[in-house]
């Protein structure tokens, strides 16, 4: 009895389940914003970042930190802007650069399971430099104003 019963409630919750009951790992979320670094020298070179650390704006724990050619930083979505202060050693010395990206958000239901992921439209002049003068970067090229998967690159920064 024990048997059959056991087997009756396994067979209904297999059954019961919907396909959107479950978010797959395969699901898509939020996507972050893809950024590569250039040589400012060879604008078509990619180029590793030396000591590259990368920390929200009043934030206390680092988002990145590592020599790279590419990165992604993640947006917030429930604001319109993200600001980011980008460190990189330079010989004997610390260089930074505050930058500020303004967009859009727009959220996507993707299912019961799954809920909301969110896009994001990088506004005509997307990046603001909030440093008085560029130490890090000097120059940038916006390749994708829409930030909805991260298949491809959104910005180029050269440096």
């Amino acid at each position: 009895m024990k048997n059959s019963l056991f087997l009756f409630f396994l067979i209904w919750f297999i059954t019961g389940c919907e396909k959107d009951d479950i978010c797959l790992r395969e699901t898509p979320g939020t996507p972050r914003l893809v950024v590569e670094f250039f040589d400012i020298n060879n604008k078509n070179n990619l180029k590793s970042t030396n000591g590259l650390k990368i920390i929200g704006k009043g934030k206390e724990n680092l988002l990145y930190e590592d020599d790279t050619s590419s990165l992604l930083l993640p947006l917030k979505n429930n604001q319109n802007t993200s600001t980011f202060i980008f460190f990189v050693n330079n010989n004997d010395s610390i260089l930074s650069d505050t930058i500020q990206f303004k967009y859009l958000v727009n959220d996507i239901y993707i299912n019961r399971a799954c809920g909301f992921k969110s896009e994001f439209i990088l506004d005509n002049n997307p990046i603001k430099f909030i440093s008085n003068n560029l130490n890090f970067i000097k120059d940038f090229n916006l390749k994708n104003s829409t930030v909805s998967d991260e298949d491809e690159v959104h910005l180029s920064i050269y440096h």
